[in-house]
């Protein structure tokens, strides 16, 4: 019989952070292509819809939490993983600030 090689609850949670971690500072010096027409970065955001959309100043959304919804202000980065607006119709807005 095998012995057990699962990882310990406190290594994974270990390993998770470490991933987190480096997956934000990569966010912080450039834009990390996800599937589905999405992009981790960071983003000026323009406008909020609804009560959890961020909507940067390229159009792109962001759906994010109820309480980072609340604490995000116009003008504020956000790093996320942002949707891409389609490129017919998407036109750079003047900040509304």
């Amino acid at each position: 019989m095998r012995p057990s090689v699962t990882p310990s609850r406190q290594a994974r949670s270990r390993l998770r952070s470490t991933i987190i971690l480096l997956v934000v500072l990569f966010a912080e010096a450039a834009c990390v292509p996800l599937p589905g027409g999405r992009e981790l970065s960071r983003k000026t955001v323009w406008g909020k819809e609804g009560e959890a959309t961020l909507v940067a100043d390229d159009g792109s959304r962001c759906e994010v939490g109820s309480r980072q919804f609340e604490r995000t202000k116009l003008g504020d980065e956000a790093v996320c993983a942002w949707k891409l607006p389609d490129s017919r119709t998407t036109r750079r807005n003047p900040a509304p600030w």
